[in-house]
C-alpha cells in the first residue's frame, strides 16, 4: 500500500507477478480537505472515524479483495509510516534507519490519539514530523488505521522504496 496525497495505491503480488493494482480516490491531502477542513484545531475521534466510515465505502466499492490472512503484517510505504518511524526516531534521539521498519496498528492508534489532541501549531514542533505535513498527518494515520481494520492487518512493513522505484527496478531487468 502506497499512500499519497491524492491517492491509496493497493496491490498484491503472487510470485513476484501483480495479481490486483487498484488507485483509490483515499488520498490524505483529499481526506483532509473533506474530513479536516479547519486543520488548525485538534483532530477529533469524530473525523477519524468519518474517514474510517468513508474509507470502508470506497473499498467496498472497488474491485480490490484483502488476500492477507486477518492478523497479517502489509508492506506500506509513502510518507506515513516514514513520518512515524521518523518520529520515533527523533524521540530516541537516533536517525531512521536506526528504528524499526514494523510498525503496529496500535502504535499508529497511540500516535493518532497524542497527535490528534494537538491543534496544528503544536503539532508543527513535534520533532519528526514535517511542519508542512502536520495539516494532514492526522487524516493520513486515521486512513491507514482505517485501511488496517478493513484488512484485518496488525502491522506494517515501512519501505523506502515505494512502487515507482518497483516500476523502475522491473523496466532496467
Amino acid at each position: 500500500f502506497d499512500l499519497g496525497g491524492g491517492s491509496l495505491e493497493c496491490l498484491t503480488f503472487r510470485d513476484r507477478k501483480i495479481q490486483q493494482a487498484v488507485s483509490l480516490p483515499l488520498g490524505c491531502v483529499r481526506l483532509a480537505e473533506r474530513f479536516a477542513a479547519d486543520p488548525h484545531g485538534a483532530f477529533s475521534a469524530a473525523k477519524a472515524a468519518a474517514i474510517a466510515l468513508h474509507t470502508r465505502e470506497i473499498f467496498n466499492r472497488s474491485s480490490f479483495a484483502f488476500s492477507l490472512p486477518a492478523g497479517s503484517t502489509a508492506v506500506g510505504t509513502g510518507g506515513t509510516l516514514t513520518t512515524v518511524r521518523t518520529i520515533t526516531a527523533a524521540r530516541a534521539g537516533r536517525n531512521l534507519d536506526a528504528t524499526s521498519t514494523h510498525l503496529s496498528v496500535a502504535e499508529l492508534r497511540a500516535l493518532l490519539v497524542e497527535l490528534g489532541a494537538l491543534p496544528l501549531s503544536g503539532r508543527e514542533k513535534i520533532p519528526g514530523l514535517p511542519p508542512a505535513r502536520a495539516d494532514v498527518f492526522p487524516t493520513a494515520l486515521a486512513t491507514v488505521i482505517a485501511l488496517a481494520e478493513i484488512g484485518g492487518l496488525t502491522a506494517f512493513q515501512n519501505s523506502l522504496y515505494n512502487l515507482r522505484w518497483g516500476v523502475v527496478a522491473q523496466a532496467l531487468e
